[in-house]
């Protein structure tokens, strides 16, 4: 796994615009007609209040982004035809084995799919709701158990709306949580792949929260 930043003049909430810069930046700036195997994993923070406008963006892929490839070789790179600068590049060596306890933090969509009913299953629509607050840590517990974590601890939901285009928004959170790993093969994939839904519009990645 690779893991570096991505400097923008995006404001951090733009999350289908900052979408487009990511696999821009990804595929170099060149077309591919299959891109399955790109999915990288981001988050977008905004710089520090007064700073400057723009956001900073972590991001988490299987393979080094080919606009920093295709340019200089220098700690910082500024993607082709772009504002972006990427940040030095690192392996990820994160380990997880079964019965440690670690504390994250994750941007996570927190909605739910119901099936609409239908005549057959093929004509059955799936609508989103916004997961109610008072149901979110039992959610959490399941969403977690299927990717080989046991929750232990809730610590911080914080709500985050964004808008993905005119017609949707996102609801989601940024979690503070501490789990222990019961199944190490799971929780690793979930590591490197990303939780819930949404994970190409800046949710889903797991970073370890600094105590």
């Amino acid at each position: 796994m690779y893991e570096f930043s991505l400097t923008t003049d995006l404001p951090f909430h733009q999350v289908y615009p900052l979408h487009q810069r990511v696999m821009a930046v990804m595929c170099g700036n060149q077309h591919r007609a299959d891109k399955t195997h790109l999915r990288p994993l981001w988050r977008s923070y905004p710089y520090p209040q007064g700073e400057k406008e723009g956001s900073i963006l972590l991001i988490r892929s299987t393979q080094k982004p080919l606009a920093a490839l295709s340019n200089s070789s220098a700690a910082n790179t500024k993607a082709a035809n772009s504002k972006e600068i990427i940040g030095p590049i690192e392996t990820s060596t994160f380990t997880l084995t079964e019965g440690e306890q670690r504390t994250f933090h994750c941007r996570l969509d927190l909605t739910k799919r119901v099936s609409e009913p239908g005549e057959n299953r093929s004509s059955r629509k799936a609508i989103e709701y916004a997961l109610p607050e008072a149901e979110t840590e039992a959610w959490l517990t399941r969403l977690l158990h299927r990717h080989g974590f046991e929750l232990q601890q809730l610590d911080l939901v914080e709500p985050l709306r964004v808008r993905l285009n005119r017609r949707h928004l996102i609801n989601g959170a940024d979690v503070v949580f501490q789990a222990k790993v019961h199944n190490a093969t799971a929780a690793q994939q979930a590591y490197n792949q990303g939780l819930g839904r949404k994970k190409a519009f800046g949710f889903g990645l797991l970073l370890e929260a600094v105590r």
